[in-house]
């Protein structure tokens, strides 16, 4: 019997899911009930098994249910970005050529169709003729199953072959496809609940967005595969911290998932009593990732619960790497999960082999999959090193370094450093050409509060005088109002060289 046959049955009365914004409350067997309905009412209306869907749809407890009819299925989902310009979005729709979506009802615009009942679409898209057919989702689940034991056995379903596709940014502006089957998201997510003794206990928090990898192995399988319940907030926002504790200390929420970006504004916003005693006594555990952790954040945030804030490091291509241990003394991005083996190569490169490498990558020009050689160390394109042997301490990005005089610099020293300034808001330490040193090292930032720019400037430069070593010290600074961030929190360096 397979993994998710296996979490079915043994929590079938068990309630897996809810949803804040409707209210509405899932056990394991009514969300089986769903999804499996879903399968067989999508098989129906023409979408065949092992096809692939492009998704195009928000946060919301339909997409989950899809997400696991798509693994009956054995369906290939390439995740669009819904919070993406239109214009871009269509633009890989023609790259990608594929003749099934899935479309939530305010993206039907892309399609020219505007006025039409129903939420969820799914259209069908003849390639050769230019027409397409769409049919609405509706009455898939009012089929009753007699023996649920029994129906949840015969499923069956590759876990090896491709079945979900995340869209990362490219440096050239074209999209890279990282593609993963089920058997590396489903390793992945048992390495970390294992490391984090992750159970049928957990109730996750899920706020980040389904169209990338946090918002689907770190809060939508991870939980599941524990027998855990997930509990969908809205998708993070501007405002969401201001009445985050009270919906997560009155849903009992006891694990979730934050960027830095995320948690700051979770902190700062908080006007909810009883955060210090619920923090203390039932929340479990906060981890952080998907962007840098500024090391002044860390440990003021790890300060004021409990201990509890734990950095992780993973990428889109190789999932989950390292987590944090409460209490551990190791100043790190945390330590290595089981089956995931690191090697530091010369220039502090990270390489690395695991049981959740991705399949391989979308070729999204030619239309080819390019298959992953698992065999082989893989270069993740950061830079690190190994503490006791199983600490990684992540010290930048290969692309991010900056060359100056012919020696190496690493950003992440000074921006560390400089977000010890409590009105610095963000920052990025950028290389910019430069004829005698080949590069010079520009500061970018923007602070919470107005600034005289001169006297603040001198103030960070004085500090970086004190602290750093002379190689590290900042030949200018520019402040901005705001710096571009890509949808996972990580600032856009590229863009700022072009400036």
């Amino acid at each position: 019997m397979n993994r998710v046959a296996n979490v079915f049955i043994s929590r079938l009365n068990q309630f897996f899911i809810k949803d804040l914004k409707t209210d509405q409350l899932l056990t394991y067997r009514e969300f089986f009930i769903k999804s499996y309905n879903l399968s067989k009412y999508l098989i129906s209306i023409g979408v065949k098994k092992k096809e692939k869907i492009i998704v195009i749809s928000g946060n919301s407890l339909f997409k989950v249910i899809f997400f696991f009819s798509s693994i009956f299925n054995n369906y290939h989902l390439i995740i669009l970005d819904d919070y993406e310009k239109e214009k871009n979005l269509k633009k890989i729709i023609k790259k990608f050529n594929i003749k099934f979506f899935f479309i939530e009802k305010k993206y039907l615009s892309i399609f020219k169709k505007k006025r039409i009942n129903g939420d969820y679409f799914i259209i069908k898209n003849n390639l050769k003729k230019n027409e397409k057919k769409i049919f609405e989702i509706k009455n898939f689940n009012e089929n009753k199953i007699l023996n649920l034991n029994s129906e949840i056995k015969k499923i069956n379903f590759n876990i090896k072959i491709p079945y979900l596709t995340i869209l990362t940014s490219g440096t050239t502006g074209i999209p890279k496809g990282i593609i993963h089957n089920l058997e590396s998201l489903f390793n992945s997510a048992i390495n970390f609940n294992k490391f984090n003794k992750i159970n049928y206990k957990c109730v996750m928090a899920h706020f980040f967005s389904m169209s990338y990898m946090a918002g689907i192995l770190n809060t939508i399988f991870s939980p599941f595969l524990a027998g855990g319940k997930i509990i969908l907030f809205e998708r993070f926002n501007a405002l969401s911290g201001l009445s985050f504790w009270q919906k997560a200390i009155k849903n009992k929420v006891n694990y979730f998932w934050a960027s830095p970006t995320m948690l700051n504004m979770i902190i700062k916003l908080n006007r909810f009593q009883k955060v210090k005693y619920y923090t203390k006594n039932y929340l479990k555990k906060i981890f952080i990732g998907t962007a840098q952790f500024p090391k002044d954040q860390k440990k003021f945030s790890k300060k004021i619960y409990y201990n509890k804030v734990l950095e992780s490091y993973g990428t889109t291509e190789d999932l989950f790497i390292t987590c944090e241990k409460i209490n551990n003394k190791m100043d790190s991005s945390g330590k290595l999960l089981p089956n995931v083996k690191v090697k530091i190569f010369d220039k502090k490169k990270i390489m690395i082999k695991s049981n959740s490498m991705h399949f391989g990558s979308y070729n999204i020009e030619k239309r080819k999959i390019i298959l992953n050689n698992k065999k082989k160390w893989r270069d993740t394109g950061d830079l690190g090193e190994l503490l006791n042997n199983n600490y990684l301490n992540i010290i930048g990005r290969d692309k991010d370094i900056i060359i100056k005089g012919g020696k190496n610099i690493y950003p992440i020293i000074i921006e560390n450093l400089l977000y010890n300034n409590k009105n610095i808001k963000q920052v990025a330490a950028v290389g910019l050409k430069n004829k005698l040193y080949g590069e010079e090292i520009a500061i970018f930032y923007s602070t919470y509060n107005k600034v005289n720019k001169k006297k603040f400037e001198n103030k960070l430069m004085q500090l970086c005088d004190k602290q750093l070593n002379k190689n590290y010290r900042p030949d200018r600074f520019i402040y901005k109002n705001y710096l571009d961030q890509t949808k996972t929190g990580k600032i856009k360096k590229n863009t700022l060289k072009l400036l």
